[in-house]
């Protein structure tokens, strides 16, 4: 016959223990990608020209004419592979592609900036709060990467 263990206590419990700065490393990420999201918003808000390219060949991808920009052609003039085929999953569920590239830019800009506080968390545990949110601190601030939320190419 074996004994039933109680759960842990509050002192005990390893996730407790592990993250008592949960509340603050919470409220610290938040301000960060407001921060990320006004900076983006401020020097954003258009479409820039390319990014209209690759929408072209997503459309004609997610039509069934393969990644060309027109038909019977095969010329590879796109940017970035990654995003047409993105695009081309939207456009192929009838979605409109500036409309999902300006949802899509700023989240994949805030979760860039939250995967760099967890490498940096990972190379440097033991720093302090502020040293380890600095680089996506600085990332946020940095007007070419929250100008790329908007421009989508």
């Amino acid at each position: 016959m074996t004994s039933r263990q109680s759960p842990p206590g509050p002192d005990e419990c390893p996730a407790v223990n592990r993250h008592p700065s949960a509340p603050l490393l919470c409220l610290a990420l938040s301000i960060i990608v407001l921060i990320f999201l006004a900076h983006s918003y401020y020097l954003g808000g258009y479409t820039a020209d390319d990014s209209f390219i690759t929408f072209r060949y997503a459309r004609n991808l997610a039509d069934g004419y393969g990644p060309v920009f027109n038909t019977g052609e095969r010329v590879e003039g796109y940017t970035s592979f990654g995003w047409v085929i993105i695009f081309a999953f939207f456009h192929y569920i009838g979605m409109e592609p500036v409309a999902v590239g300006r949802i899509l830019g700023p989240l994949l800009g805030a979760a860039t900036l939250i995967l760099c506080f967890k490498f940096m968390s990972q190379q440097r545990p033991d720093a302090p709060l502020i040293i380890r949110c600095l680089p996506s601190i600085f990332l946020a601030l940095n007007g070419g990467f929250a100008l790329s939320a908007w421009t989508i190419s």
